[in-house]
């Protein structure tokens, strides 16, 4: 009986150690892919989370995937500080919640809310997808954040709190005009995009 070489043995055995490795490896991955959805908050896909790493470097706040025109409505009770029209980003809201923090609220087609002007949460403040304006298609998000209030921008780690820190009940849920909020602190927040029914309701007015 004709015995192969030692150096065939090694080539053979080589070759059916890459061929089940890397049938090995194809299973995992079809593994992982078919169990990884993307980020979600509630009923809205996520873009970009908080954190993430983008051409500029730290992403402060969280795009939230909206049509453009959806309802944005309030996270919290505070009072509008600042609105910014014009920008070539799109138009923005800030609430102050408190002591604690500003919200943001940006690539707005349209402000609904004033400056000083006192707002509840679940409160229509604009509409979502600045595309409208500025005819950027990668601008169809909401990119909401929280800002440090003792810092004068909010495009920076140290300028920001990660939302996903202060969802009310600990997770994203949306707001329900049906129920009582009066018990929950300003920190304590619900979406900003109105869901479901609320959020159709809010666009037929």
């Amino acid at each position: 009986m004709k015995v192969p070489a030692l150096a065939s043995c090694i080539t053979i055995s080589q070759e059916r150690w890459l061929k089940v490795n890397r049938s090995a490896c194809w299973m995992i991955l079809a593994m992982l892919l078919s169990s990884c959805a993307a980020p979600a908050l509630g009923p809205f896909h996520v873009g970009t989370m908080y954190g993430a790493a983008v051409s500029y470097g730290f992403h402060p706040g969280i795009d939230i995937n909206t049509a453009v025109g959806s309802p944005i409505i309030a996270a919290a009770d505070g009072i509008v500080v600042a609105e910014r029209k014009g920008s070539a980003e799109g138009e923005e809201v800030y609430i102050l919640h408190g002591e604690h923090f500003k919200s943001l609220y940006a690539h707005l087609t349209k402000v609904l809310v004033r400056k000083d002007q006192l707002v509840k949460r679940g409160q229509l403040i604009g509409l979502s997808g600045a595309t409208q304006s500025v005819k950027r298609l990668h601008f169809e998000h909401l990119h909401f954040a929280l800002c440090k209030i003792s810092q004068g921008h909010c495009s920076l780690r140290s300028d920001t709190f990660d939302p996903n820190l202060f969802w009310l009940g600990g997770q994203p849920q949306c707001f329900d005009p049906g129920k009582d909020y009066s018990a929950y602190a300003p920190i304590d927040l619900t979406l900003p995009v109105a869901c479901g029914e609320y959020a159709k309701s809010k666009l037929e007015k």
